[in-house]
């Protein structure tokens, strides 16, 4: 399957509301009234409205200056104690199966010596984080869609399945981001060498 994470969101995200549906059919039906009808609207429209502002926010942030973007500088800077958070969580086994569509394949790097190409990599890795990352906390902005009295029965449970869907992407740029550096240095030193070597061709040549 080229890309599992196409089908494992969906089943995440229909699971989850399956299960905020009959919670709340169940416990909200004597304090609140709620019918399973009543609940499965409710859980629908605010999963689609989450959907909603999560698309905003990455309009938004597509939409500004790429320069802010630097991979090599403030938030986007990764440790080696946070990649070996990563291994530890075991990220190399189930990072395929997140959704995080940037614009590049996350399995490999299709042109690994073009320099170009990986600066765009780069950049679009930051992009993708800023976005899912602010997608964490605009989801709660759900809550005040709905009435403040059905915040704790549908926005907030909705909003931290958000939650959890997002942080893996943020998870899985920080752990490329290192790699995508160290091919990028790696073809700047190359670069530099063979422009040496061809230099000093030229004057052995003369």
């Amino acid at each position: 399957m080229k890309n599992p994470s196409k089908i494992v969101y969906p089943i995440i995200i229909i699971f989850c509301m399956a299960i905020v549906i009959t919670f709340t059919s169940i416990f909200g039906c004597d304090k609140f009234g709620y019918t399973p009808i009543y609940s499965f609207l409710a859980v629908t429209i605010g999963t689609s409205l989450e959907i909603v502002i999560d698309a905003l926010v990455a309009t938004v942030i597509v939409l500004l200056p790429k320069k802010i973007f630097n991979p090599r500088k403030g938030i986007y800077k990764v440790s080696k104690k946070e990649l070996l958070f990563y291994d530890k969580i075991g990220i190399k086994k189930w990072k395929d199966y997140v959704f995080s569509e940037i614009g590049f394949n996350k399995k490999k790097v299709a042109k690994p010596s073009n320099n170009e190409y990986i600066g765009a990599f780069l950049t679009e890795t930051c992009v993708a984080e800023t976005m899912h990352l602010i997608s964490v906390f605009a989801g709660f902005l759900l809550v005040f869609i709905f009435p403040l009295s059905y915040a704790t029965s549908f926005p907030i449970p909705i909003a931290i399945v958000n939650l959890f869907l997002q942080i893996p992407p943020v998870f899985i740029q920080r752990y490329n981001r290192p790699r995508l550096i160290a091919l990028y240095d790696w073809n700047e030193r190359i670069a530099k060498r063979t422009e040496a070597n061809n230099l000093q061709s030229e004057r052995v040549s003369a």
